[in-house]
This record gives C-alpha cells, structure tokens and sequence, in this order.
C-alpha cells in the first residue's frame, strides 16, 4: 500500500480551538478532525473508484489456489475493494491532545484509502507476465493538493458546526 502523510502548519488558531473541545474525557477534537479529513478526501477516492482497472473478459475465471482449491476471479473486484477508512488513536502517545510539537500529536487521526486486495499493488507496478496499470499514483497526485487546500476550511466549518450545536445542548 502506498503510504502518504501529510502534515499541515499554520492553523493555530484551529488547534487551539480544537484544544479547548477536547478536555481528557472527550475525544471530541479527533471527531472533528476525522470528519474533515474525510469530506477532503472524498474526490480522491472517487477517482480512485472510476479510474480501478477492470478485466476486459465479463465471465468470472477459475484458478488454483497455493492450497489446491479453486479460486473465483470476477471483473471489477478490484473496484469493489476500494475503501476509504478512519481510525482515531484512543491509547497511543500524543492521545487525546493534539500536541504543541509535531512529535507529540503521533498519529491522532488517519485516514486510508486503498485497494484492500492482496494483489493491487501487482497491478499498480505490474509484474513480468503484466504490464503495469497504474491508478493509485494517479489519484494521489492528481488529489493532494487538493486536500490539504480544503482540509482547512473544512475543519473550521466543522469546528463551527461542533460549538453551534454545543450551544444548543446546553441551551436546552
């Protein structure tokens, strides 16, 4: 799996603010966090889900396992194996806080988009019997820029959202 991480400086004010949602008995920040990453990761993941190669031959395929079974191969497994995951770090270093250094905020909030098969990446760099079909190098570069642009935004509007709804619980 192509592995990138992306680290945005400059939103102090965000942090701090995110700082103040997330007391110890609340993981409200990396909620915030997520959402946000995951609104800014949606046009890569798309693409992700249209450009995926699919075999040409529309009938399903019978071949021998390592184990001596058989195994089905369909046209557009691959595709349908495209997933978007988050994950919110509860128990490692940098928990809960979004740390005043790079170092102590390790890893609160991840976002993975992939191909959960155990042969993408052979399609992805090709192997010596096929040729390379790559999709996910695409997407990513056609994508980053992109996200890390509108993560931003998208943090503070859901930062806002976040407090006008505490308002209103604790108004009611």
């Amino acid at each position: 799996m192509i592995d990138v991480s992306i680290q945005i400086n400059g939103l102090s004010d965000i942090e701090q603010a995110l700082r103040d949602i997330s007391n110890d008995d609340s993981i409200a920040g990396a909620k915030v966090i997520r959402s946000a990453l995951m609104t800014a990761s949606l046009p890569m993941y798309r693409h992700l889900q249209a450009t995926a190669p699919v075999a040409k031959d529309p009938k399903p395929r019978q071949r021998k396992s390592r184990k001596g079974g058989t195994v089905e191969i369909r046209p557009g497994f691959l595709r349908s194996r495209i997933r978007r995951r988050s994950y919110i770090n509860k128990t490692g270093y940098g928990n809960r806080n979004l740390g005043s250094t790079p170092d102590e905020a390790n890893g609160l909030v991840k976002v993975r988009i992939g191909a959960y098969t155990p042969y993408a990446h052979y399609v992805e760099l090709g192997t010596e019997h096929s040729p390379a079909q790559p999709f996910m190098r695409h997407a990513i570069d056609g994508h980053w820029r992109g996200i890390t642009q509108n993560f931003g935004t998208l943090l503070e509007k859901r930062l806002l959202s976040y407090r006008r709804r505490q308002a209103r619980r604790h108004a009611a």
